[in-house]
């Protein structure tokens, strides 16, 4: 597991630490050197398997690590010399026979700083191969970690105890992650596997794979399993990550404010993460920190207009950046993403909060101009409405509003939530016509999503507002006011909107909204079980037109027209119903028409 990553126990792993014990326990028996990789993602947990599996060996075996740093791939055999140098001995108790560290410094110092030939550069790995055999002449573990940081000698070494064993009870273990790796096995294939009663291999390779969320849970005791859960699903089992999450063990004294505006990584996780990208060229780090803006998967068009380079460049980093297991292609298509979420947020909790305030506008109007469709457009517009500017205010309401009014019938509860927050952030200044419109629209949809006090605490604000318009959204609005009212209970309340309103309609008006308001109290009254007398069997003297729909008399209609029960009252309306052989009776017609009027 990365260093700063690491739980405080270990959990699981048993038939891979047998394997290991098995593949010691040959070194010494055979007094030959035995090879077992130790692969996997990174986070999965491999250098914790491998110190828990030093530990566990006999006190009279000596074990050494070296470990691997990117920006020490310069130094020939570095690995090497972390590990068998003097001043780190092979374990507390158990120094370095005589002069070791020096002779290997020396030796190693012999190679010339240009390109070698063949002859010479075998002689120095035989050399090196003989200054490791002395070390394990009593049996010794070498661990060489991370070695997908490693230099070009190191490399080379390794390869070539591969293909000439030392002659000593070596345990050679190899951890690295084989994706950023030239080939995913770089080393060569293990030997072929035994039976389970055989000896074990000369070669083994070992693939630790995620825990499971039972394994898990010892390591997080002072988290619930509901949210334990969650924290699995997004981390996919991988322990270090988990661990590198808010509120987890390698989380630290995370800031409680930074958790709240969301999920932030403590300072050290990112630190250590950092290593990855820090010496990455400007190109490909810009694309990296772009990446890191725009929601996976993403093209490498979106990447060039966020991180402001050429598409050209930016197809070209996006490849590099895989080839370092940074960002991964999507299978069967051209786009990428991250390797894990907690890298992603990492790179972006490491990029200057400015740039992501400018590269998420930049990812907005690429993705407009791109015909993105609105749904995702909102979600910049969300992170850019966060963020303490107001240059962006106008552009995102437009944005979420438009989303809001595509998805209000499939996913009300999103719809609702972007037009609060295009709402929050519209000052109530006076004139403000685009506020009155998204509250209206927010009251239209928390309506239908049975959210009534919402919406008539909407409309009781914004409707005094309204001036009367040739669009008439002022009597639009009434009526579904009165609608919300009767939907309550408030059938009284509901009939006397609709009565002021509709006593209020200019002289030619048109008559859409006058029905509405008409059918709304007459609902009311049928509803509270006081049919309204005397209610008009033409339009009002205001409204000059038939509404589209039907008759007349269809908006006084009993709520709603389809259920409604037929009656033989006397003062029956003349009007032919269309499609029936009865006539209508002031709304309580026996049969119901064929084209159902305008809903209230």
């Amino acid at each position: 597991m990365t260093p700063g990553l690491e739980n405080a126990c270990f959990v699981g792993r048993r038939p891979q630490l047998a394997r290991i014990e098995r593949a010691r326990a040959a070194a010494l028996s055979r007094g030959r050197q035995v090879v077992c990789e130790v692969v996997g993602e990174p986070g999965i947990g491999k250098t914790r398997f491998v110190r828990e599996a030093m530990e566990r060996c006999p006190p009279a075996v000596a074990w050494a690590v070296g470990t691997c740093a990117p920006d020490e791939r310069g130094v020939p055999f570095h690995v090497f010399r972390h590990a068998l140098t003097e001043r780190r001995p092979l374990r507390p108790g158990l120094p370095v026979g005589g002069c070791a560290g020096e002779t290997w410094l020396e030796s190693t110092a012999t190679v010339p700083p240009g390109p070698s030939s063949d002859a010479r550069r075998f002689r120095t790995f035989q050399l090196a191969r003989r200054l490791i055999g002395l070390a394990a002449r009593d049996g010794l573990a070498l661990v060489l970690d991370d070695l997908h940081w490693a230099d070009a000698s190191s490399a080379g070494l390794i390869a070539h105890l591969l293909r000439y064993p030392v002659p000593a009870p070596l345990l050679l273990v190899l951890v690295y992650r084989p994706r950023q790796m030239a080939t995913p096995m770089p080393f060569g294939p293990p030997d072929p596997p035994e039976q389970t009663d055989a000896e074990p291999t000369a070669h083994d390779r070992i693939e630790l794979s995620p825990l499971s969320l039972a394994e898990v849970a010892p390591l997080h005791p002072h988290i619930d399993q509901a949210e334990l859960r969650v924290r699995y699903e997004v981390t996919g089992g991988n322990p270090g990550y988990l661990a590198a999450l808010p509120g987890g063990p390698a989380s630290g004294r995370a800031d409680p404010s930074r958790e709240a505006q969301g999920a932030w990584l403590a300072d050290t996780v990112v630190a250590v993460l950092r290593r990855e990208w820090a010496n990455l060229p400007s190109v490909e780090l810009a694309c990296l920190r772009a990446a890191a803006i725009v929601d996976p998967p993403f093209a490498a068009d979106l990447l060039a207009a966020v991180a402001q380079v050429p598409t050209s460049h930016a197809v070209e980093a996006g490849w590099r950046l895989a080839r370092l297991d940074l960002i991964r292609r999507v299978p069967g298509t051209g786009r990428f993403a991250f390797r894990h979420p907690v890298l992603r947020m990492a790179v972006a909790q490491d990029t200057d909060p400015a740039w992501r305030a400018e590269a998420s506008a930049r990812a907005l109007t690429a993705l407009v101009e791109l015909g993105a469709p609105p749904t995702d457009q909102a979600r910049y517009a969300e992170r850019l409405l966060a963020l303490p500017n107001g240059r962006w205010v106008e552009r995102c309401v437009d944005v979420l509003c438009q989303a809001a009014q595509e998805i209000r019938r499939e996913t009300p509860d999103l719809a609702i939530r972007w037009l609060r927050l295009a709402l929050r952030v519209l000052r109530p200044t006076a004139g403000s016509t685009r506020r009155r419109d998204v509250a209206l629209a927010l009251a239209q949809i928390t309506g239908e999503a049975g959210n009534l006090a919402e919406s008539r605490a909407l409309l009781q604000e914004i409707v005094p507002l309204l001036p009367a318009d040739p669009a008439e959204r002022r009597g639009q609005a009434v009526a579904l006011w009165a609608r919300v009212e009767r939907l309550l209970g408030n059938y009284p309340e509901a009939a006397a909107i609709s009565r002021r309103e509709l006593a209020a309609l200019p002289a030619g008006a048109t008559p859409g909204v006058g029905y509405r308001l008409a059918a709304e109290i007459g609902v009311a009254g049928i509803l509270a079980g006081r049919p309204v007398a005397g209610l008009p069997t033409r339009p009002p003297k205001t409204l000059t037109a038939r509404p589209p729909t039907g008759p007349a008399c269809w908006p006084y209609a009993a709520w709603p027209p389809r259920t409604t029960a037929h009656s033989t009252m006397p003062g029956a309306c003349s009007t032919p119903v269309p499609g029936s052989s009865t006539r209508c009776r002031t709304g309580t017609c026996a049969t119901t028409p064929t084209a159902s009027p305008r809903s209230a």
